[in-house]
């Protein structure tokens, strides 16, 4: 969506801000030249739209990285920190499965990724070249590093009123959200065109297994194809953006 444009009031030429108002454009600024970013390419930081569990930091009043409003089962906008709701419109531009190497939870501590590889092989590699191996727990022989599927989904995503967000985001999905994923990915594919000629919702579904529960995934739709203005703007994202 675009910005307003807004005409510049008088100033103090001493003032280094005219307005803090990001949303409002000065009339002096010129919104389409881009100039200055003509080297940037792909080096952009795409943000994550993350879903909040019980044990989210971000629904935690007490830690720093609460987020006033975001609410578990919300999909959060990890740069700009901020909540989208449970339930929210998206098109899956490109898909990208990866392997990603933890450290085992009953290890203890705090958590650690060793990093995301292409290839089962390549992340069972990585671990091998690792000081830490197996250890013992209880009797019980225990891997310090887990290998566990990713799938990541590069999005474009609509707020509530239909409008187009400014900036694509990545969905990652693993453990028990990889079959919804996959679901996904099979009525994508069932379709005619390219997997970004259509609209998804993609909601937060609550389960529960014995006594534990938490928030799952489920994709609605098709809602319908995308607009020919949205989705030029999801095949300049497709091109720019192979790997991601």
């Amino acid at each position: 969506m675009a910005k307003q444009q807004a005409t510049t009031p008088a100033k103090n030429n001493n003032a280094v801000v005219m307005s803090a108002d990001m949303s409002v454009v000065p009339d002096y600024i010129d919104t389409k030249s881009g100039r200055g970013n003509e080297n940037v390419g792909g080096e952009l930081q795409i943000p994550r739209l993350k879903q909040l569990q019980k044990a989210s930091n971000e629904v935690d009043k007490h830690h720093p990285d609460f987020v006033e409003g975001a609410e578990v089962g919300d999909w959060l906008d990890t740069v700009q920190k901020k909540s989208l709701g449970q339930s929210i419109r998206v098109v899956s531009v490109n898909f990208q499965l990866n392997f990603v190497v933890w450290k085992n939870r009953a290890v203890g501590g705090s958590a650690q990724k060793l990093g995301e590889f292409s290839t089962a092989e390549d992340a069972n590699a990585a671990v091998a070249a690792q000081d830490q191996q197996d250890f013992e727990k209880d009797g019980v022989k225990i891997p310090y590093w887990t290998v566990s599927k990713s799938h990541k989904h590069l999005v474009l995503a609509f707020d509530a009123d239909d409008n187009l967000l400014p900036t694509p985001y990545i969905m990652d999905f693993s453990g028990s959200k990889i079959t919804p994923s996959n679901n996904w990915n099979t009525k994508i594919s069932a379709l005619a065109g390219d997997r970004f000629a259509s609209v998804w919702e993609i909601k937060s579904n609550y389960v529960t297994k014995g006594e534990n529960g938490w928030y799952n995934i489920d994709a609605e739709g098709p809602k319908g194809w995308l607009a020919e203005n949205h989705y030029k703007v999801a095949e300049e994202l497709y091109a720019s953006t192979k790997e991601f």
